[in-house]
């Protein structure tokens, strides 16, 4: 399965219409679950936008040997590929940097992580969420009406988001409570997500986030969610277990606990 699959066309740039996903996947069968109004451009990791060229292994979620990735012309829209390559492969960068950190913080020599990072699992999305027609103001009691991203966590090791100049971003707090992040332009912020959470056997944690437009502004977002080489086996980090906290999840490869949350998501997978 490619990321990408699912993609409309309009003209000839693929697009992921609103309706298509369900971020998560419970408000497929609630029946009063509110809309999402978000529409995204999707693409992931391909040699051609590393900087160190890749080793030439990567692979889809599924394993096959493919480049899913659909970008417009030059001629429909100028500069776009090239803006794009620039940005990923600075935030990829960015990533494996990260990564480094993550492995200091859990007792792991430094490189522990980067032969796992060679062509590594790496979606990044241009999000839009169009201005509510009924904007409301952050209430605990009230539900909203329109919603541009429900509630969930992220599914890879961690999310580098670049912020949008239109706040929108709520995180849930351990009491249950929706707060909302600042928009600070031109920031990032830095989502945990279930795989590390996994990986580190709850030593991390991800956190519950959506995302909800409340003023008359148009909103954008750049998530690139980072995973390590889709067809790495991952067992609980050596640090991470001890007899009072044994590992609580079995062994599997990255992409395919990617791919089975990602077809959760999305309409007759």
């Amino acid at each position: 399965m490619s990321i990408r699959s699912g993609l409309q066309k309009t003209g000839d740039f693929p697009l992921t219409p609103a309706d298509y996903t369900y971020v998560n996947p419970g408000d497929w069968e609630a029946e009063d679950a509110a809309p999402e109004t978000k529409e995204g451009f999707n693409w992931g990791y391909e040699a051609g936008l590393d900087p160190t060229g890749g080793d030439g292994e990567y692979r889809e979620l599924d394993g096959e040997d493919v480049n899913g990735n659909l970008w417009p012309s030059e001629e429909d829209v100028p500069g776009f590929y090239e803006t794009i390559r620039n940005y990923y492969g600075e935030v990829l960068g960015l990533a494996r940097h990260l990564f480094r950190l993550f492995a200091l913080s859990l007792d792991l020599p430094e490189e522990y992580f980067d032969p796992m990072m060679t062509h590594p699992g790496g979606i990044a999305r241009l999000l839009y969420y169009p201005a509510p027609s009924n904007p409301q103001p952050l209430d605990p009691k009230q539900k909203d009406e329109e919603i541009g991203l429900g509630a969930h966590s992220d599914y890879e090791c961690f999310t580098i988001l670049l912020c949008s100049t239109a706040p929108g971003l709520e995180i849930l707090s351990p009491d249950d409570q929706w707060i909302p992040a600042p928009a600070v332009e031109g920031s990032f912020i830095i989502n945990v997500a279930d795989f590390l959470m996994r990986w580190t056997n709850g030593v991390y944690k991800s956190t519950v986030h959506r995302v909800v437009n409340r003023t008359r502004e148009e909103r954008y977002s750049v998530p690139f969610f980072f995973s390590i080489n889709y067809d790495q086996m991952v067992e609980t980090l050596p640090s991470c277990v001890s007899a009072e906290n044994p590992s609580k999840y079995p062994p599997i490869k990255a992409g395919e606990y990617v791919l089975e949350r990602l077809r959760a998501t999305a309409k007759d997978e």
